[in-house]
């Protein structure tokens, strides 16, 4: 009989700047975190779901995304881990619309003796001299790990046959957030709309499955838009 215990914790936080002059600038940041503890973790085995979107309106506007998803079945051991991380960002002038948003999930699904799951956003806005900058970012993170506890194992190293690739480095497309230190635009190096997105997915075993979908769109002067959906599994 399978038991999981879950625990969550959740935080926000909002930082409000007072007008000075022209300039309001407002922050908010989120977190949550999920812990799972299962007794029985069977052998069905495991499937990983991360992906996300972003997306921006304004005259220059970026949407990013970037995922890694590394699923390895050893035999006695099945490990996941999966990252999703999504940006936007959008800039307007002379009282122009400026809108930016994100969402990303990370989820894992079958067995799992131990998994853990946390997801962070933060929301920033920035209006000065009659420019609006905002920008939006969320990171979701989970790992889990089954461990098979019968069966007959000769002994050895069981994940020795599969030896993943690390993952490509971590991408930041463009700092969000503060300013230049001289009272300018933070994102004046943002010119026009621009959406792109990298993925490193992997799955490791006898029995895998994996799939990938992603789409970028932007249109001149009004919006940015990412989107990835990544679904591995083993059996």
């Amino acid at each position: 009989m399978s038991v999981t215990v879950t625990s969550n914790v959740s935080m926000e936080t909002a930082v409000v700047g007072t007008s000075e002059g022209t300039i309001t600038e407002a922050e908010i940041y989120t977190l949550d975190l999920a812990f799972a503890l299962c007794a029985d973790g069977g052998d069905g085995g495991m499937a990983l779901l991360v992906g996300g979107d972003a997306i921006a309106l304004g005259e220059n506007t970026l949407a990013a995304a970037g995922v890694t998803v590394v699923l390895t079945d050893g035999g006695s051991a099945t490990e996941g881990y999966a990252t999703a991380g999504f940006d936007a960002v959008a800039v307007s002038e002379g009282g122009g619309m400026a809108f930016a948003s994100t969402v990303a999930f990370a989820e894992v699904s079958g067995d799992a003796d131990r998994s853990f799951t946390m997801s962070h956003g933060t929301t920033w806005t920035l209006v000065a001299d009659g420019t609006t900058a905002t920008s939006s970012s969320t990171l979701s993170t989970t790992y889990a790990l089954d461990v098979a506890l019968s069966g007959c194992w000769a002994g050895g190293d069981a994940g020795a046959a599969y030896d993943p690739l690390p993952p490509p480095e971590a991408f930041d497309p463009l700092p969000l957030g503060g300013n230049d230190g001289c009272g300018g635009d933070p994102y004046a190096s943002l010119d026009g709309n621009v959406a792109y997105f990298g993925v490193y997915a992997v799955a490791y075993g006898d029995n895998t499955a994996l799939q990938v979908d992603a789409l970028a769109f932007v249109l001149e002067d009004q919006l940015s838009n990412v989107t990835v959906v990544v679904a591995a599994a083993v059996y």
